[in-house]
């Protein structure tokens, strides 16, 4: 497809993964630094029981921040515990990070987190998603969950957020889920966080789920095991996925384990593992495909330390003592072997090649092994019914994938967590439709709105055969690629109606 050659289209279609939205039967608007304003919205969307849009925006000074100096009441949070469905987003004329809202525990104040998200079952579980919020500096106790804390039934969606110098006396240092909740984090970044017990960013517990999708984390730390992420879930059944890693970058100073998995079956794909410390100890399986592992052992010490670090033993890349836990599905590049790299795809003893790019980020650089050497065909995990993108439909910085860095007409995915971009940009000239001959009835119309924006219809046939099946859908234009989050399907209509 000629079109192939100049832009991208990337979605989220084919892994069967949509983002819930919300359509709010009312909205409230809250600006920066009213406390009282916040936890008022909170409590009415609670007695109200529907679905609500919190909308925070900067106040006549343009401050951005609400500090919090002692929890609500006595739910060990910074606001009241959410019971109901509700959307926290940032209305601001600033673009990107410089746009955020801040939610910071004052210095000095007590111990206690900032939200507490609890669940409550029935036919449509509630869910909350967050959208645009930095949580800084929170610190809970035992209970674990040092900024937030998901309990209950339920699914908390948090896109574009850092989680920064939060701290537990228990597991989760950032975030713990337990009950039958999922987590979805999308463009977050973890850093500093810190528990006293297990999982340093995130502890999965219960029979909770997680999918981390393009985030970073960055020196968090874990007294016990899972500097990272903990894993300790039964799901909801066998077989089942409890964490999805994907175009995640874990750059660890750490000196147990990245990602601690007692319990609980793991997908990782197309992430990058750099520093110091071990990726993956697990007794459940952990299934891998495309991932970088750049990492040093840990470093021996003589004494825990004022951190909570337990003394480490040097171990190998991943670790599952011996029961066999890791599959390969192939096209991973490692500097040391392990992790059961033993497909034919897989590079072990090998350089990536890893240079640090923009924003710090430990990217492929010119010569690397892991460009254009991926996958390129959707894949099939063992005891699932759906098939998903090899590496995605976006990489860790936002460019959509896969990319044709070397110009051969070709798109295949990079391995690791970033892409190295093909050339071109997308302009007001690529509107038109666009189809491949060799698929009869199928095709995109791209229709450029300006040098940000761009709306595409796809048409194609629904699996089963039985008919047509249309798709529209409005993205970011990020640099040669047209990047949608979400596809809409219309459906219900008819001719003549």
């Amino acid at each position: 497809m000629n079109f192939a050659r100049t832009v991208i289209v990337s979605f989220l279609f084919v892994a069967g993964v949509f983002a819930p939205v919300i359509v709010s039967a009312a909205t409230i608007t809250v600006e920066a630094g009213d406390n009282q304003g916040l936890i008022d919205a909170i409590n009415t969307a609670n007695a109200n029981g529907e679905e609500t849009t919190i909308s925070l925006v900067p106040d006549a000074d343009g401050n951005t921040e609400f500090v919090f100096d002692m929890p609500y009441q006595s739910t060990g949070s910074a606001l009241p515990v959410i019971t109901s469905p509700i959307d926290i987003v940032v209305v601001s004329d600033v673009p990107g990070e410089a746009g955020r809202m801040t939610f910071r525990r004052a210095a000095g104040a007590p111990e206690f987190r900032a939200i507490h998200f609890e669940g409550m079952a029935g036919n449509t579980p509630s869910s909350v998603h967050i959208f645009d919020i930095n949580i800084v500096d929170f610190s809970a106790g035992t209970e674990g969950g040092g900024a937030i804390l998901v309990s209950g039934s339920g699914a908390l969606f948090l896109v574009s957020a850092t989680l920064a110098g939060n701290d537990s006396s228990g597991n989760g240092g950032a975030l713990r889920a337990t009950g039958q909740t999922l987590v979805r984090t999308v463009g977050v970044r973890f850093v500093d966080n810190h528990a006293n017990q297990v999982g340093g960013s995130i502890s999965l517990e219960g029979n909770s789920q997680g999918q981390v999708v393009s985030s970073r984390f960055e020196n968090n730390r874990a007294g016990v095991f899972g500097c990272d992420i903990n894993v300790a879930s039964g799901g909801i059944g066998n077989g089942f996925t409890v964490l999805q890693l994907q175009n995640s970058i874990f750059e660890a100073s750490c000196n147990n384990v990245t990602v601690e998995n007692p319990l609980g079956e793991i997908e990782a794909k197309g992430n990058t593992f750099f520093g110091t410390g071990e990726a993956f100890d697990s007794t459940d399986i952990v299934h891998v495909l495309g991932n970088i592992f750049d990492l040093e052992p840990p470093q021996p010490s003589s004494s825990q330390g004022a951190q909570g670090r337990g003394a480490p033993v040097t171990k190998a890349l991943c670790n599952d003592f011996g029961i066999g836990e890791f599959v390969s599905l192939g096209y991973n590049i490692a500097t040391v072997d392990g992790c059961g790299l033993d497909d034919p795809t897989d590079q072990v003893n090998t350089d990536p090649g890893l240079v640090i790019g923009q924003d710090g980020l430990p990217v492929p650089g010119p010569s690397s092994p892991a460009i254009e050497s991926g996958a390129s065909e959707v894949v099939v995990v063992d005891g699932s019914e759906l098939a998903s993108l090899p590496c995605g439909y976006v990489d860790m910085t936002g460019l959509g994938r896969p990319q044709d860095a070397d110009g051969d007409g070709e798109f295949v995915c990079d391995r690791g967590a970033v892409e190295m971009a093909g050339t071109g940009m997308v302009s007001a000239g690529h509107s038109g439709a666009f189809y491949n001959s060799a698929r009869n009835g199928e095709g995109n119309y791209v229709e450029i709105l300006n040098d940000e924006l761009a709306v595409v219809y796809t048409f194609s046939y629904r699996p089963d055969g039985s008919g047509p099946s249309w798709f529209v859908g409005a993205g970011e234009i990020r640099g040669n690629s047209i990047v949608i989050d979400e596809l809409q399907r219309p459906t219900g209509t008819s001719f003549g109606a």
